[in-house]
């Protein structure tokens, strides 16, 4: 199912009535609020089967039947959850064999959340029974709306099982070649060669054979499993209500799945993110948050869903504090503005007990609706009712950033270079802050995706880099593409290993007219100067030492052995331009490259602490200008641009603090738009 038609933005959040089964009441007044707050979705039947399923084989649905009937009797759509995140305690004692095992080889004792084997036969079939029951009971009620499969998948099992069908996904990768999974993994290194089948095990901490390329395989299997997991629940939603929606809740930035794989799978891309407001600069953390947007949006070129974020503060380790005044409407439209077509919150009312009793939720333990926090949601809720049209918008973006689980699995699991956090995450995002901060959108993409439609590709510290992504690339540049890449990219291929013949691997030398001879590390402490335009820079972290082929040099390094060598260079190849940059920055030098290419890409000047950005279709632009500051902040806006509600032309607007103005105009009326 694709292309879901949304009349409205989406607005709620989870809601938990079978924890307040004792008090009606608190159901009844509940329902009233999520009215006046304008909520028009709430999640529910997330961990419910406890309930559900009390004892195994008998169903009891009283509780989620009344809450089905009253959403529907005030006119909220259910986002229906199947209950697999977290198994009833019956289950676990009788089955234990479907309670997972982790990485040091212990097996779960007790069932949390998400503590179950993905391969597990009896759980699978205890799953697709309640999901049957589910899509048979309600497959018709007019509250349901959408089906949200279980919660937050990560991780893997390593079971006897799973170490089982993890030794069938490498028979089947291989085509049954043990002598070409050794080649492939090179276990000639330090004895690892495999003379059986049966001798591969999962890779653990304690076996040496975890930072090889079995670590990378393992990665994608835990991966694979999980969707087929996923598939395993959704086959029986989709025969059964074929025209309801399917998704899933991916979370923050896990690196345990690799949701690029995961996303043909759902009908709509949905995330729950919980950035850490108010503990830095909001600006930084916002870029954050589009960061992760920007992916959200990028998988499916589609608007996405915010399952879950938090209307105050959160239970965590970490300190999270509470949002302050402006900050619900700010963070949930700077959501939208990044293509959100849904607002949701956990959670509706904060729990008496349990692990997330401390959690920020919509109503407080006070139960009153005279909140701060209730009233910013009312507010919310009203302002997004007035922004339907919306929603049948997107972003479009010229340029694309490049973040890859794969390279991220393997830069985080090598040997060498610093040894520890090579910080790639960081280094994408610091990238993509120079585009957030001049109002010019991107799209945060995979290796495998299609360069054509973009301008400018950025592939940040591409340390995994297959051939199919460097012929690409190629095609891309030769067409008149302008690609940037850094220190530390074309390393490796796809089975992780090092390309023959020097760096950057394959033909990435010839796009980019270079060899690089040697990455340098630096202490935390340490820099290495580096000049460019009568302009001196510092390089951090790494630094690479750089031949050049065809390509000249536009920054040199200052100082130390290798002053007066190539440290970032320009090539032409084709009719496009291929940028390379051998060493890390504090953003300073990536700024002023970009000042350069992107001269020809509308963007702004900005005030620090606001964003920028623009949802459109062939009618109608849709401009956010965001204050991420805690004061007051003038903006100067280009000629001719009129508040969505009224017909007066500003040349600028005053922000106060945390205030977000939206500006409607027609489509390609005004160059800057």
């Amino acid at each position: 199912m694709e292309n879901i038609n949304y009349k409205t933005i989406l607005f709620g959040g989870d809601y938990n009535p079978e924890q307040w089964l004792f008090n009606p009441d608190i159901t009844e007044r509940d329902l009233e609020l999520m009215k006046q707050a304008n909520v028009n979705v709430a999640t529910i039947g997330i961990f419910s089967w406890g309930l559900i399923e009390k004892e195994e084989g008998v169903y009891d649905f009283s509780f989620l039947d009344m809450i089905m009937d009253k959403l529907a009797q005030n006119n909220i759509g259910a986002i229906l959850a199947t209950p697999s995140a977290a198994m009833p305690n019956w289950l676990a004692k009788k089955y234990p064999d479907v309670l997972r095992t982790d990485e040091n080889n212990i097996k779960k004792q007790q069932p949390m959340r998400s503590d179950y084997c993905p391969t597990s036969p009896i759980y699978r079939e205890k799953v697709r029974a309640v999901n049957t029951k589910l899509a048979e009971r309600y497959a018709n009620h007019p509250a349901l709306t959408m089906w949200h499969i279980s919660n937050e998948y990560y991780g893997g099992c390593h079971c006897a099982r799973c170490a089982d069908t993890f030794r069938e996904y490498l028979k089947k990768r291989y085509d049954n070649n043990l002598d070409m999974l050794n080649q492939k993994l090179w276990t000639a290194f330090w004895s690892n060669t495999y003379s059986s089948w049966d001798e591969i095990d999962p890779p653990t901490p304690s076996g040496r054979s975890y930072k090889s390329g079995l670590y990378l395989e393992w990665k994608r299997f835990v991966t694979d499993i999980t969707i087929d997991f996923f598939n395993n629940e959704a086959e029986v939603l989709r025969r059964k209500t074929p025209n309801i929606p399917i998704t899933t809740n991916f979370h923050g930035d896990l690196s345990d799945i690799d949701y690029w794989r995961f996303k043909d799978y759902v009908d709509v891309i949905s995330w729950d993110i919980y950035p850490k407001w108010h503990s830095r600069d909001d600006s930084a953390t916002s870029d954050e948050a589009a960061f992760i947007y920007d992916i959200c949006r990028s998988m499916k070129i589609s608007p996405f869903l915010i399952m879950e974020n938090t209307p105050g503060a959160i239970s965590s380790p970490f300190i999270n504090k509470a949002k302050a005044p402006g900050m619900n409407e700010l963070s949930a439209l700077h959501a939208v503005a990044h293509g959100a077509n849904m607002i949701g919150f956990f959670q509706w009312r904060k729990s008496l007990g349990g692990f997330e009793k401390m959690h920020g939720a919509v109503i407080d333990h006070s139960g009153r609706a005279d909140t701060r926090i209730y009233k910013e949601v009312q507010k919310l809720g009203h302002k997004l009712s007035e922004l339907a049209d919306i929603c049948e918008t997107n972003v479009n973006s010229d340029t694309a950033v490049i973040y890859d689980w794969e390279c991220r699995w393997t830069l985080d699991n090598i040997y060498g270079y610093n040894g520890s956090d090579k910080k790639y995450k960081e280094v994408c995002l610091k990238h993509c802050s120079y585009f957030y901060k001049h109002g010019i959108s991107v799209d945060v993409i995979n290796q495998m995706c299609d360069f054509s439609k973009y301008k400018i590709v950025i592939a940040p510290m591409l340390y995994l880099c297959h051939g199919e992504t460097i012929d690409r690339l190629k095609d891309f540049v030769s067409n008149g593409g302008t690609l940037v890449s850094t220190y530390i990219s074309g390393i490796c291929d796809d089975y992780d290993l090092c390309y023959y013949g020097g760096f950057p691997g394959g033909d990435l030398k010839e796009l980019f007219g270079i060899w690089a001879e040697e990455t340098y590390v630096l202490n935390e402490n340490e820099t290495q100067t580096v000049k460019a335009n009568e302009k001196t820079y510092s390089a951090i972290d790494f630094y690479e030492s750089i031949h050049t082929n065809t390509a000249h040099a536009i920054a040199e390094y200052d100082s130390g052995y290798l002053i007066n060598t190539p440290a970032a260079t320009e090539n032409d190849y084709g009719k496009g331009k291929a940028f390379y940059i051998g060493f890390r920055d504090d953003g300073s030098f990536i700024g002023a490259l970009y000042d350069k290419i992107t001269q020809n890409i509308s963007k702004y000047t900005l005030p620090n602490g606001i964003r920028i950005s623009k949802r459109s279709n062939n009618k109608d632009t849709y401009i956010f200008i965001q204050n991420f500051n805690e004061h007051e902040t003038t903006v100067s806006l280009p000629n001719n641009y009129a508040e969505s509600d009224t017909s007066d032309s500003k040349q600028k607007i005053f922000l106060s603090a945390y205030e977000t103005t939206i500006i409607k105009k027609r489509s390609k009326t005004d160059e800057r738009i």
